[in-house]
């Protein structure tokens, strides 16, 4: 019985690694996040991000009332969001942002409700062969 055995050129194999990375898209991408909240106060919130930030990612944040909040005359609601600490992977020879530790405070009436708004953007990959190829895939 004879057998087949195949051997690549390097001319195959480069073709072959840049189809793969041709799989890996990198571009500019936002990543929005919501927190509900109730009552004034501080929170540690741990998110993960869809996608793997290739640096530091810039980030914003403000929030909103709920619906039917009632606001107090000198108790005026504030919020506060900051990242407290990143979490990092590392794959081969990069680092890349794929979440954040975030610290919520604020301040209002007792029990008053609140959404959080935390945005981050920055250059990110993405890997749309992996599972259906939206943005929380693994890359």
């Amino acid at each position: 019985m004879a057998q087949f055995s195949s051997i690549q050129t390097p001319f195959e194999q480069r073709r072959g690694q840049v189809e793969r990375g041709r799989s890996v898209e990198g571009r500019i991408h936002k990543v929005f996040i919501t927190i509900n909240l109730i009552g004034s106060g501080e929170v540690l919130a741990d998110v993960n991000f869809p996608v793997w930030f290739q640096e530091k990612p810039a980030v914003s944040s403000g929030g909103e009332m709920a619906e039917n909040e009632v606001i107090v005359d000198t108790q005026f609601p504030t919020i506060s969001v900051i990242v407290k600490s990143w979490v990092k992977q590392k794959r081969d020879l990069a680092e890349y942002f794929t979440g954040a530790t975030l610290i919520v405070v604020t301040s209002g009436v007792p029990g008053q409700k609140m959404i959080a708004h935390f945005q981050a953007e920055g250059k990110a990959l993405r890997n749309p062969l992996g599972g259906l190829g939206g943005l929380g895939d693994t890359i």
